[in-house]
């Protein structure tokens, strides 16, 4: 086995390899989601995927990813009730701390590149396509899409866009190829006083995310709004404390920029065998100004979520 053989540097691919190498990890849902978005040509990080790890290979990428940080990920075909949870930032030195716990039992590892962090989005947001319609939710500052996932933060806006088509059972109605002007309808926007909530609610998630081990559902409220202050502040990510009395909606020039990006995906995604029911699509914008799309999941492909324990690493 070569280096080539394990580890796979998708931004060294050509737009015809791309396909096979989407082919060849059909059924790894969240790996498929960022193959899918650099194939469409939608913005995402650039991503190493490792299909096996062991000290060569660690050399290896030690000498051509030197300083280089990133969001370490992993997937498998059909989840079991022994999934990992990672998500985490490493840098290229340490990954020998985090990957080999990640690998084995079919799993593999995809590495995400970017000196940036979950604590650096001014918005995250879900996308979810209902057939003749486009509801987005939306958090603010300093906010992750990972709170929206988990259930952990309500969303801070939520918006509704008319579709200029229709899709279910293999078939489509267009209207019009044309989205030049984007309809937008919002149906939710935070107040003031459910804002400091939430900003409460994502420390204390943040704040207990520091504390190890079992210890993290012991710790009281207060101590984890302490703890994730503190960690903030002293890594300089104060993003979710600055201006921060009112939650700022979304600009519309922002948000028709992402939703151009995707007004079409489920056309666009049809080809390469995908349901034709609703699903969602996640994404960030950094602070930076940095779009980037994360996740697609379908409901009848992913995995039974009731069926699943996290570990947490």
């Amino acid at each position: 086995m070569t280096f080539n053989d394990c580890v796979i540097d998708l931004t060294e691919q050509t737009v015809e390899i791309l396909p096979l190498i989407h082919k060849k990890f059909s059924g790894f849902n969240k790996l498929e989601s960022v193959l899918l978005f650099r194939i469409l040509g939608l913005p995402t990080l650039d991503t190493v995927i490792l299909t096996d790890f062991g000290k060569e290979i660690f050399e290896f990428l030690k000498r051509k990813y030197k300083g280089k940080t990133f969001i370490v990920r992993t997937d498998r075909k059909k989840e079991t009730a022994s999934l990992p949870r990672a998500g985490y930032k490493s840098s290229t030195e340490d990954l020998f701390l985090h990957v080999p716990k990640l690998m084995g039992n079919g799993r593999i590892v995809f590495l995400l590149e970017t000196s940036l962090s979950r604590y650096d989005h001014i918005y995250s947001m879900n996308l979810l396509f209902e057939y003749d319609r486009l509801i987005i939710e939306i958090v603010g500052r300093g906010f992750d899409v990972s709170d929206l996932n988990r259930g952990d933060i309500s969303p801070h806006e939520i918006l509704e866009i008319p579709l200029n088509y229709f899709y279910n059972f293999g078939s489509w109605d267009i209207y019009d190829l044309a989205p030049l002007d984007i309809a937008c309808f919002r149906k939710f926007l935070v107040q003031k006083e459910e804002y400091r909530k939430s900003i409460e609610l994502r420390l204390s998630k943040i704040g207990r995310g520091l504390t190890e081990g079992g210890k993290n559902d012991k710790i009281c409220f207060e101590e984890s709004l302490v703890k994730a202050r503190k960690y903030l502040m002293d890594q300089g990510k104060t993003l979710i404390f600055e201006d921060n009395s009112n939650y700022q909606p979304i600009p519309f020039n922002l948000l028709k920029k992402i939703v151009r990006l995707v007004y079409y995906l489920p056309m666009e995604i049809f080809q390469f065998k995908k349901p034709i029911e609703v699903f969602s699509v996640s994404c960030g914008v950094y602070c930076t100004g940095q779009i980037v799309f994360w996740d697609i999941v379908f409901p009848s492909i992913k995995f039974d979520l009731s069926k699943i324990k996290l570990n947490k690493a």
